[in-house]
């Protein structure tokens, strides 16, 4: 899968959350409110894609001891934890002894469940461990938006897609404002099912709900460019760019080149030599930057059947 979350691979008990619709108890017995949550996680991508992933975790761990079972706070947990060494795999161990000590913790679960999902799009064999965590979630839950959201994400590994996507409507269920599920939903209908239009009726939202996510603007940008809307694929891409400052997520490693591609079906070689040097630059899809550079070269009027090609 494209964003962070997916190639990254994105605690007490008994507390009650509503995303946006309550006040959130947290265990001390202080009130906090979403808007809490969300500064937190706001600052957590900042620290996410500028590479300081120290800073990322602490501000992830602080949304999650409002909302421990936040699935987007928990999907960025791992992720930046990913990117410290040993940290993932501290992060599993932790999460186990959690498991070990009170079984029928649900957050310590859940945590152990995405932790896993991390080590296995890392390459580790862990699929069966985040599923039985996942399975224990649901077995106490089955409306658990984030177990529901762990399970999609199984899928997509195994691509299944249909399965996936029975899995993330039931996250959509428990949260119909969960970005993870309508991201996740998003991708499946424009990569997998061949459906930008409905592909952007789930992603449209997410910007809104989560402000400093740059991947959700790539993806935006992507789908605009397959509905054949440049303008608004050029803005969405550099609106991302802008965000992914240390280039760690697709706005980052693939926005200049998408951008290149859409000035090149629009016959603006010059602004798409200029992104493909400023990729090279940054040493990011380099491969893809200089295979179109070396194209440009050897035809300096760039033809339409090779606009076409680029698509």
């Amino acid at each position: 899968m494209r964003s962070v979350i997916h190639s990254c691979w994105r605690l007490a008990t008994g507390i009650a959350f509503v995303l946006c619709t309550c006040v959130v108890a947290v265990a001390s017995g202080v009130q906090a409110e979403p808007a809490d949550i969300q500064r937190a996680i706001d600052a957590g991508l900042r620290a996410f894609y500028i590479r300081d992933f120290a800073h990322a975790v602490d501000q992830f761990e602080l949304a999650l001891r409002i909302a421990p079972q936040d699935p987007f706070a928990l999907a960025f947990l791992v992720s930046a934890r990913a990117n410290l060494p040993g940290g993932l795999q501290a992060e599993i161990e932790a999460d186990r002894n959690a498991v070990a000590v009170q079984r029928d913790d649900v957050s310590a679960q859940l945590r152990l469940a995405f932790a896993e999902l991390a080590a296995t799009a890392t390459g580790a064999d862990r699929a069966a461990g985040a599923r039985a965590a996942l399975d224990a979630v649901l077995a106490r839950d089955r409306g658990c938006g984030a177990a529901h959201d762990g399970m999609g994400i199984l899928y997509v590994a195994e691509r299944n897609p249909m399965q996936a996507k029975s899995e993330f409507l039931a996250a959509l269920g428990a949260d119909a404002n969960d970005p993870l599920a309508r991201e996740y939903l998003s991708e499946l209908y424009q990569i997998d099912l061949k459906d930008p239009q409905r592909a952007l009726a789930y992603a449209i939202a997410i910007p809104n709900l989560q402000p400093e996510y740059p991947d959700i603007l790539f993806h935006l940008a992507s789908i605009f460019d397959d509905l054949h809307q440049p303008r608004a694929a050029v803005d969405y891409a550099r609106r991302g760019l802008a965000l992914d400052v240390g280039n760690v997520g697709e706005a980052g490693r693939h926005g200049r080149t998408l951008l290149a591609r859409i000035y090149l079906r629009q016959g603006r070689i010059d602004d798409a030599r200029r992104e493909l040097r400023a990729a090279i630059a940054a040493q990011v899809d380099v491969t893809s930057a200089r295979t179109l550079l070396q194209t440009l070269a050897t035809d300096a009027k760039t033809s339409s059947p090779f606009m076409d090609a680029t698509r």
